[in-house]
């Protein structure tokens, strides 16, 4: 079975595949940032969890 880490680098190879990668990495950065800046964070489903 192939691990997700190895098939990464495969599709890293390619240069589409990065250009893609690194626009959905700055979106979900964008997102992260604007969950912090609200007080909360988001679980592993995307769910906002506030501070009691």
């Amino acid at each position: 079975m192939t691990k997700l880490r190895d098939l990464k680098k495969r599709f890293m190879e390619d240069p589409e595949f990065r250009e893609e990668y690194a626009r959905a990495d700055d979106e979900f950065a964008l997102i992260e940032a604007l969950i912090r800046a609200r007080g909360g964070e988001a679980d592993a489903g995307g769910q906002l969890n506030r501070p009691e």
